[in-house]
């Protein structure tokens, strides 16, 4: 097992959907028994620790889907500096977080642009990234 876990690593930043199973599989695990929102200060450090190394590897699990031409266009759009103003938002926000959050949290900044101005409020997001976008898109404007 020890001598898989180098592959193991490299598959899990670089496989989108190795990523996503395993990403998925650790809000199950995560939860307190009988509970059916992940408390927030596990998620932040799991997201700490799933999405910094993807972002940075490449190829990368996380790979922007934005383009329409081409399901995976290099690396993601998403950035460090983004996943912290996500971090930001969710503890000034400082509720639990929903499975159907945490799900498509990866498919949103999979497909996000750089400045969060491509994204469709019209679309099934959960009203918690909506509400991110329109708190990131303010915090860009600003700076």
């Amino acid at each position: 097992m020890k001598s898989q876990l180098p592959a193991l690593r490299k598959r899990l930043v670089t496989d989108p959907e190795y990523f996503k199973k395993v990403y998925a599989h650790t809000f199950t695990l995560s939860l307190r028994p009988g509970a059916r929102t992940l408390e927030l200060e596990p998620a932040l450090s799991y997201w700490q620790a799933f999405i910094p190394p993807a972002l940075a590897s490449n190829p990368s699990a996380l790979s922007s889907t934005s383009s329409k031409s081409s399901p995976s266009t290099g690396p993601p759009a998403f950035s460090k500096s983004d996943l912290d103003l996500w971090c930001e938002f969710m503890k000034e926000k400082g509720k639990a977080v929903s499975k159907d959050t945490w799900l498509l949290f990866i498919d949103f900044l999979r497909g996000v642009d750089k400045d969060f101005k491509e994204h469709d409020e019209e679309a099934a997001w959960p009203s918690t990234i909506d509400a991110f976008v329109e708190y990131a898109r303010e915090k860009k404007a600003s700076a």
